[in-house]
């Protein structure tokens, strides 16, 4: 049987001078195994194209779509999207923390189970973060390189970039680790702002139906 996909959920990213971005379209993919994201940058970096697959992680990628859909990467008058707080060079790109506190402390508790590893942790697929077994919640990271130990310890990879693995490279990774995680979920995008003003952010999230 022929599988339904959807192309193209949409990820804007800001890159210094953020831009806004307006509508966007979502269609039931619960029922559809494969999907594709893309992700514009702002700053004028290009875009990423990630093709998400149900069958390697389908509460992973369930819990995207619930986060797209309800705006969860949008630039908002609080929050310049979803920032990359953490980039460390040849390891990952990670992202996910609301830049207002009010939402990131309502996802901070809304964790998912865990799914079985089916594919390895490869360059440019997307993963969740999580802090021990069914912990996922709302962070996600790039791998930059080939990352296979990660599959071991239950990181299970949900999508792939099928176009853009230069714009991922581009990201900003002067701050390495410096961002922290605690203070991002409490004071959010003012302590960003005043400590990090160089970050990078996803500004819109959207789904488009492949044609």
């Amino acid at each position: 049987m022929l599988e339904k996909k959807y192309d193209l959920l949409f990820f804007p990213f800001s890159f210094s001078s953020f831009s806004s971005f307006s509508s966007f379209f979502f269609f039931f993919w619960s029922q559809f195994p494969v999907s594709t994201l893309c992700v514009p940058l702002s700053r004028k970096k290009g875009e990423i194209i990630i093709e998400m697959h149900r069958e390697w992680s389908p509460e992973g990628v369930d819990r995207v779509y619930e986060l797209v859909k309800l705006g969860f990467c949008d630039t908002t008058e609080t929050s310049r999207g979803l920032a990359f707080f953490r980039v460390v060079p040849n390891f990952v790109v990670q992202f996910g923390i609301h830049g207002d506190p009010s939402i990131s402390s309502y996802w901070r508790n809304q964790h998912i189970p865990d799914d079985p590893v089916v594919e390895s942790n490869l360059e440019g697929y997307l993963t969740f973060a999580s802090a021990g077994p069914n912990t996922r919640t709302s962070q996600l990271f790039f791998n930059l390189v080939n990352n296979p130990f990660l599959d071991k310890s239950g990181f299970s990879p949900l999508g792939k970039i099928v176009s853009g693995l230069e714009t991922l490279r581009q990201i900003n990774s002067q701050y390495k680790e410096k961002p922290n995680q605690g203070q991002l979920q409490t004071t959010g995008q003012e302590y960003l702002d005043a400590s990090f003003p160089n970050l990078d952010y996803i500004t819109r999230c959207s789904i488009q139906e492949e044609p």
